[in-house]
């Protein structure tokens, strides 16, 4: 995913076909955010969801 990005504006990781991970720029255009959606350690693994706010 991108460091930097339109400001105020979000991106998404698509892997097949569903958002893996979607990514949040702020101000500056900088990553301020990113919400992991899946944490695939097995496929029994029930869909998760995790914040990162260190995005460097």
């Amino acid at each position: 995913m991108p460091k930097t990005g339109k400001k105020y504006s979000s991106k998404d990781l698509i892997v097949d076909g569903k958002v893996k991970q979607r990514r949040y720029y702020g101000k500056n255009g900088k990553a301020e955010l990113d919400i992991d959606y899946f944490h695939a350690l097995s496929k029994s693994l029930k869909k998760q969801l995790s914040f990162h706010t260190d995005t460097k």
